[in-house]
């Protein structure tokens, strides 16, 4: 492709006075418009499967390293994927979450003024229960109101822990669900000009 073969040449310009980690690059799509990716997850069962979530076109997945990709996000379903992660505990791995809703100044290509304007707003979060081969809405975090922001509109990060625990990092705070996002818990609240993020690791849960 184009931007390839830029890259390469860059790459190739700048090996005369630096040297560069990576000589050439690879695309290893979505090639169906996927649209710009935030989020992208390896099954830690097989790392040949590749979920990938884009900002304005929803949910891809690979069964070969990225060699080809299917759209699992149904035409009708929300396809602002702000994050996703997979349940780690075994024989629960083919339960996945992804977030919805990316805020600015993170809103890729929607038009409006650098503000509120120009957002891919999102509505709760999306469930999988067959390794990500479909998705369906947490009816706990579904607001259905898409002219204001609420509690589930915008997720920054989701971490699962134990069989059924979900942390979800939103634009109104932390969420803590211990029975696979039924319900939810506001465990902290921060201001609007904090960002969220979540440790994953022993720590959560």
């Amino acid at each position: 492709t184009n931007e390839n073969e830029f890259v390469n040449k860059l790459a190739a310009q700048s090996s005369k006075t630096h040297q560069p980690l990576i000589d050439q690059w690879v695309s290893r799509g979505p090639y169906y418009i996927g649209g710009r990716t935030k989020a992208l997850a390896l099954d830690i069962l097989n790392e040949n499967i590749i979920l990938a979530g884009c900002v304005s076109s929803g949910m891809y997945k690979s069964m070969d390293g990225g060699s080809t990709w299917t759209k699992t996000t149904a035409p009708d379903q929300l396809h602002s994927v702000s994050c996703i992660a997979q349940t780690k505990a075994s024989g629960n791995e083919h339960i996945w979450y992804y977030g919805t809703g990316v805020e600015p100044p993170g809103g890729g290509s929607a038009s409006g003024l650098g503000n509120f304007d120009d957002v891919y707003r999102g509505d709760g979060i999306f469930k999988s229960m067959d390794n990500g081969n479909t998705w369906l809405q947490l009816e706990s975090t579904v607001s259905g109101t898409a002219d204001k922001t609420d509690t589930f509109d915008f997720i920054w990060n989701i971490v699962t822990f134990g069989d059924s625990g979900v942390y979800a990092a939103t634009s109104s705070g932390l969420f803590k669900s211990t029975d696979a996002g039924d319900t939810w818990v506001h465990e902290l609240d921060f201001g609007k000009n904090y960002g969220i993020g979540i440790a994953d690791g022993p720590l959560a849960g």
